[in-house]
């Protein structure tokens, strides 16, 4: 019975660990789909970069540059994973509720 049991809470452990992958999936899901146009501008600017053989030491040293300048989209670009070709981002995700605003930001990879 003892064996049952710890089958059962492993299986009950599985399911609940699934739930809440699931749910963040939808929050990043959500998060891209309310930030679509940035997301979809940031990975035009970087294929055009690669598209024109820009380097991507160079990549970096551009988006800080712009980042310095204070661009918003240069701003929410917070990383790169090459190997995988993913541009790490800050995506925000404004809520108004009755007289309340809210706004959260996340991290999100993105790939291009």
């Amino acid at each position: 019975m003892k064996k049952l049991a710890n089958v059962r809470k492993d299986h009950d452990q599985r399911l609940m660990a699934l739930g809440q992958t699931q749910e963040m999936d939808k929050q990043r899901a959500e998060l891209i789909s309310r930030n679509q146009q940035l997301v979809d501008n940031a990975i035009l600017a970087v294929r055009n970069a690669l598209a024109n053989q820009i380097q991507w030491s160079d990549i970096q040293n551009l988006i800080k540059e712009a980042q310095a300048k204070g661009d918003p989209l240069a701003a929410s670009i917070k990383g790169f994973k090459l190997e995988i070709n993913h541009i790490t981002m800050m995506l925000r995700l404004v809520v108004f509720c009755s007289g309340f605003h809210s706004t959260d930001y996340h991290r999100r990879s993105c790939g291009f």
